[in-house]
C-alpha cells in the first residue's frame, strides 16, 4: 500500500515530471492511498489558490481513483508514542507529519515523498521517493 504525500500529489498536478507521471501509472490505483490528513492540505491549497475553481476541479479528477484513509484510532495510538519517542530526543517533526506517518504506520504502507528530512527520523517508516 503507497500513501502519497502532498507534495508527491501537488508535483503530479502540475504535471510537468515526466518520471513521476510514469511512477504513477506502473501502479494501480487500488494500490496508492490518500491519508486524510493529506487530502486536508490539498483542500487548503485550493482555498488557498487563485484559482480555486480551476483548481478544485482538477483536485476531484486527481483524487477520484483513490480511496482517502482516514487517521484512525490505530493511527492515534502510533501517532502518540512516535510524538513522545521524539519529544524525549528533542526531535519533534511538523505536527500533519506525524499525523501522515502515523497513519502510513497504522496501515502498514509505504510512503512516497520528497521531503525525506522530516521522516526519515522515523525509523519503522518505509519511505520511497518519487
Amino acid at each position: 500500500m503507497i500513501f502519497l504525500d502532498s507534495d508527491i500529489c501537488i508535483h503530479f498536478l502540475n504535471g510537468r515530471d515526466a518520471d513521476l507521471i510514469k511512477r504513477f501509472q506502473a501502479h494501480s490505483p487500488t494500490d496508492i492511498k490518500i491519508a486524510s490528513i493529506v487530502h486536508a492540505e490539498l483542500l487548503f491549497g485550493v482555498a488557498n489558490s487563485k484559482k480555486i475553481r480551476e483548481n478544485g476541479s482538477r483536485l476531484t479528477k486527481f483524487l477520484e481513483p483513490y480511496d482517502i484513509v482516514p487517521f484512525d484510532s490505530r493511527a492515534a495510538s502510533i501517532y502518540a508514542q512516535i510524538r513522545f519517542d521524539l519529544s524525549k530526543e528533542g526531535n519533534l517533526i511538523g505536527p500533519n507529519d506525524l499525523i501522515l506517518a502515523a497513519t502510513v504506520l497504522g496501515n502498514q504502507g509505504t510512503l512516497v515523498t520528497r521531503n525525506v528530512g522530516e521522516f526519515r527520523r522515523l525509523k519503522n517508516l518505509n519511505i520511497e521517493i518519487w
